[in-house]
């Protein structure tokens, strides 16, 4: 459990009840090296077990690529590209370069 983090807590676990829910969201988790964001972020993975999860990591040396964040998520889903409306997928498949 993390101590003193409740707030944090709650507004993860409403996330993830939307997400249970078919609904959507997001969260930043921002601030100064140490304060614990991996640990709020790896609260919520574990959290929502059982859920399907992707992340990215942010590297200063592809701050100049576009898309590179969405390249990264994207690319365990990419199997699924097929099932989404012709414009859609065009467009991803446009913004990865496949």
């Amino acid at each position: 459990m993390l101590v003193g983090r409740e707030a944090e807590l709650e507004r993860i676990e409403a996330l993830l009840d939307d997400a249970r829910g078919g609904g959507g969201g997001a969260l930043l988790v921002r601030g100064e090296p140490g304060i614990g964001k991996t640990a709020l972020l790896l609260e919520a993975r574990r959290r929502g077990a059982g859920m399907s999860v992707v992340g990215a990591s942010g590297v200063e040396s592809e701050a100049e690529l576009p898309f590179a964040a969405l390249g990264e998520l994207a690319s365990p889903l990419l199997a699924g590209l097929t099932g989404l409306p012709r414009p859609q997928a065009a467009a991803i498949s446009s913004a990865l370069a496949l």
